[in-house]
């Protein structure tokens, strides 16, 4: 079990020291994965890692999860953004899990080209994905880089 910052769970510390991941056997992701980001606030941090981790164990999940050990993200990838249907269930997964919050989807792909747009978004409580313009998924990120 690794600890950083008061993140304690399943996973392994990267060796940058910057996060904490966990994944299946043999469930890494590819060139065509994705990720729903979750931003849980501070205070829950670490209680929500605990249940991703466990969860991304246990295959409820995507074929991995990470948290960043500073600051309050959370990623959970899927293999790949274009099958709607797996995004969709581990959003319903995550939902289930009690993560109610809204959601941003991002692809990988995005993140090599450093940009901060996002593929999906699911409000508030719902269990559904909506793809995003491109017009929507600049808006989408506030001045912080975290979603508005």
């Amino acid at each position: 079990m690794a600890e950083k910052n008061g993140l304690a769970g399943p996973g392994r510390l990267q060796p940058d020291r910057r996060w904490l991941s966990v994944w299946q056997p043999g469930g890494r992701y590819g060139s065509w994965g994705g990720k729903w980001m979750l931003f849980p606030e501070p205070a829950v941090l670490a209680y929500s890692w605990q249940i991703i981790g466990d969860a991304t164990l246990a295959g409820q999940l995507g074929p991995e999860s990470d948290a960043r050990t500073s600051g309050n993200l959370i990623c959970v990838y899927t293999t790949d953004h274009r099958d709607v249907d797996d995004v969709t269930r581990v959003l319903n997964s995550l939902r289930t899990l009690g993560f109610h919050q809204r959601l941003i989807y991002k692809e990988d792909f995005a993140n090599m080209l450093g940009t901060r747009e996002a593929l999906y978004v699911s409000e508030s409580k719902r269990r559904e994905v909506r793809q995003l313009r491109v017009s929507e998924a600049v808006r989408i990120w506030g001045p912080a880089g975290q979603p508005e």
